[in-house]
């Protein structure tokens, strides 16, 4: 039995010709058999998209490994290699301080980790990859069913999270990725 939010779903996909009814259909009738979504994983993908459950109701999105932790025994000149907005911090330093460091001193672990959060953590890098995709009508609705960007959950929070709202909108996020450059797969996982 289709429900109303399936069909109304099917009609804008349809509708907008990016997918064909019996695709739509396939993947519902898989979702409810299988409890998970129906992937057509690229055959050598470049990108791995993880998802994960989340507090908030459906699926936190990671560009490259979620449990992933910044090294942070880094000298000057690898902190600038790996972090580009590090040369501006470096140089700011040479600047400003009585006793600037060298490029072979060790940088503060919290700058590291700052940089960090801001550049390489997986949650922000699929919100900034995503984000720069069209990812069709289905999935830009903003409601169940769809690809949520969250910026920041209050005032003074900077966080960026990419959240796929159910297994369904993740099946439509795979197929869309393939539709586009066939390069990135969906893995859920478990953190």
């Amino acid at each position: 039995m289709t429900s109303r939010r399936s069909f109304l779903k099917a009609s804008v996909a349809v509708a907008s010709g990016l997918i064909l009814p019996s695709w739509l259909e396939h993947a519902e009738r898989f979702i409810q058999l299988e409890s998970k979504p129906y992937i057509e994983r690229p055959p050598i993908p470049k990108h791995t998209l993880y998802a994960a459950q989340w507090d908030y109701d459906g699926y936190e999105l990671f560009l490259g490994n979620p449990l992933a932790e910044p090294e942070l025994d880094l000298t000057w000149e690898e902190f600038i290699e790996r972090y580009t907005v590090g040369q501006d911090e470096y140089e700011w330093r040479q600047d400003t301080e009585d006793n600037p460091p060298a490029l072979h001193d060790k940088v503060d672990e919290s700058l590291v980790i700052y940089h960090w959060e801001y550049v390489q953590c997986p949650g922000r890098k699929a919100y900034r990859f995503l984000e720069g995709i069209d990812l069709g009508k289905e999935l830009n609705k903003g409601d169940s069913g769809s690809i949520n960007f969250y910026d920041g959950f209050s005032p003074a929070n900077d966080c960026q999270v990419v959240a796929a709202s159910d297994l369904l909108s993740l099946s439509l996020l795979q197929q869309r990725l393939n539709q586009i450059d066939n390069a990135t797969a969906i893995e859920i996982i478990r953190i």
